[in-house]
């Protein structure tokens, strides 16, 4: 969206027809709660009756600047669609159909459709929008408060971030993504985002050493590969692989140390470490600092054999296929361990978290607010009422088990315990989301069916107030249960936890940022400033990795000194204090979360 000049949108909005929001349907005396008894596979009442007249197929164009698919949605979450709401969702795609210029088209012609999605960095796009009266306020003619009583009972801090973000205090036009009902724990599943993973059968073999440090891993890695030294497939294993495809400002890879002692850089490239919890950040160019310690563990490391000399060359493709080989022996990243196939599993093998002594894996917390990804009900909405009840029971328990898990009845029952389970075909879908779904629940494949309209609703880790676990499957009792093999039931017993995110729980190894309210959203960098962190970036990235290939010590250490002068020289300490500026202003608002 930043790159829609200010000037284009100007000119855009001027030509927008500026119109009221059409009424909302009379408010009724009757219960907004969804029905409870609704079955998806059959045709239902509607989750509120409200009055609403829903003999009408009512296909609602929703314009998403999130979505990944064009068109009807299909499968088993159209057919719920058709039965419960009598409605059609036809998505327009802006990542699919022709992004900055398609949004351009839709504000100038003054009509954004009936529910609108905007993405990440929309703060600006979004009060444009509002100020050229293309968005409604939920509360226009007690449209929320008959239509949408899930959010004001469950997510009103989410409303009130809305209202201070957009509404000037005032008024309503949305709610934002992956909104919870605390922001007390973090949001990941059965593994945190970062590990440390490695060959949990090996590392047994060698008696399970005490790991105090990151750097202690090396003589471990070093061990194992003695152990294993070639893969399923007889290439060489290696205890690092590494790939440059995914960096930024820097070596991607060498950032990851920081994740492990509960620092980030927000994933803005900007070259600042800033702590999840605690008021501190760290430089990356400091002497001695993390990002020095990765890339002084990596060259250590390379100096022992342990580092794949492709890293350079290759894409994170190319790792997942050797990790699976069993060509890796270490991951930074719970989602890279595809080695733990059943048939790597049934032979005893597996690659599992190990953690070190001092470690505090950053964590990001659910949210009471939501994420900028902002749902909303365009101004010309042909029936606001009917996208206000559609809403409402999505994001109610009943709609976030059903977005998250498929209909009850085809993938997953209520057990006698009151707990969710899977059913057999669940236990097929959970194993393979390819699998084919029976006519009778909409057809197609599971994952083709998936609701294609958002990004996300209710945060899929945050407990059910049902059935008092969490909505996402993996984290069920019953699902935990299943979901075990040799390898990963020692794991169990060695920790005596059943998941990595139970063992970083408990051992207060979490550092949870907790994501602030910032009024006026994420700063905007200056062009020039802009220009100045591309060309520092680009220096970084190149040093880093000749670091980590350096012949020796005397070079690791010049070449880090050469890339720290060059990268002051374009203007680092510029960078680093509108970084540093930008940190200390998001340190006031955890302190100060709403207005």
């Amino acid at each position: 969206m930043k790159r829609i000049s200010a000037l284009i949108l100007a000119l855009l909005l001027a030509l927008t027809l500026l119109g009221c929001a059409p009424a909302a349907e009379e408010p009724s005396a009757s219960s907004p709660d969804a029905s409870p008894d609704a079955a998806a596979g059959e045709d239902a009442q509607p989750a509120q009756d409200g009055g609403l007249n829903m003999d009408e197929l009512y296909t609602v164009e929703v314009f998403s600047m999130t979505a990944n698919y064009a068109g009807i949605q299909p499968g088993w979450f159209g057919k719920i669609l058709k039965d419960k709401f009598n409605m059609e969702h036809n998505i327009v795609a802006t990542n699919l159909e022709g992004g900055d210029s398609k949004l351009a088209t839709l504000m100038a012609s003054g009509d954004m459709g009936d529910l609108v999605i905007f993405g990440d960095n929309s703060v600006d796009t979004i009060k444009n929008a509002i100020d050229a009266g293309l968005l409604l306020d939920w509360q226009d003619n007690g449209l929320l408060e008959t239509y949408g009583q899930t959010f004001l009972t469950e997510f009103p801090e989410a409303l009130e971030y809305n209202k201070a973000m957009f509404g000037g205090g005032e008024h309503i036009y949305g709610i934002g993504y992956n909104v919870s009902y605390d922001d007390e724990g973090p949001n990941e599943g059965i593994d945190m985002i970062w590990g440390p993973y490695i060959r949990w059968d090996l590392y047994e073999q060698l008696g399970c050493p005490e790991v105090e440090s990151l750097e202690d891993f090396l003589p471990i890695l070093k061990q194992m590969q003695e152990l294993c030294p070639t893969s399923d497939t007889g290439k060489p294993t290696y205890g690092f692989s590494m790939w440059s495809d995914w960096d930024n400002t820097h070596m991607m890879f060498a950032k990851q140390y920081g994740a492990m002692l509960g620092y980030n850089d927000g994933d803005t490239g900007n070259l600042l470490f800033i702590h999840g919890e605690e008021p501190k950040y760290e430089s990356f160019l400091e002497d001695g600092g993390m990002y020095y310690r990765s890339l002084k563990l990596l060259f250590d490391a390379n100096q022992m054999g342990l580092v794949d000399p492709d890293s350079i060359s290759q894409k994170n493709a190319d790792v997942t296929a050797k990790i699976q080989d069993g060509q890796v022996l270490f991951s930074y990243f719970s989602w890279v361990t595809g080695y733990n196939t059943p048939e790597h599993t049934d032979q005893g093998k597996g690659m599992y978290m190990v953690p070190f002594k001092n470690e505090k894996v950053y964590s990001y917390s659910q949210s009471t607010y939501g994420g900028i990804r902002t749902t909303c009900i365009g101004s010309k909405a042909k029936d606001p009422a009917r996208l206000m009840d559609f809403l409402n029971w999505v994001y109610s328990d009943e709609g976030t088990m059903v977005y998250n898990n498929g209909p009850e009845g085809m993938a997953w029952v209520y057990g006698d315990d009151g707990q969710p389970e899977l059913t057999e075909l669940g236990v097929e879908i959970y194993n393979n989301s390819m699998t084919e779904i029976p006519e009778e629940w909409g057809g197609g494949a599971y994952s083709d069916g998936s609701p294609k309209f958002s990004p996300g609703t209710v945060t899929n880790t945050t407990v059910s107030k049902v059935s008092g676990v969490p909505f996402l499957n993996q984290l069920w009792p019953s699902v935990l249960e299943m979901d075990s093999n040799p390898v990963l039931n020692d794991w169990r017993e060695h920790f005596g936890v059943t998941t990595p995110r139970e063992y970083f729980e408990q051992n207060d190894m979490l550092s949870i940022y907790k994501v602030p309210f910032l009024p006026d959203g994420a700063r905007v960098m200056s062009q020039d400033l802009e220009q100045k962190k591309s060309t520092i970036g680009q220096v970084v990235q190149e040093y880093s990795w000749r670091m980590v290939f350096a012949a020796d010590e005397a070079e690791f250490e010049a070449l880090w000194q050469e890339m720290t002068d060059k990268a002051d020289g374009l203007g680092y300490q510029e960078l680093l204090a509108w970084t540093i500026e930008g940190a200390e202003e998001e340190f006031a608002a955890r302190e100060n979360p709403l207005p």
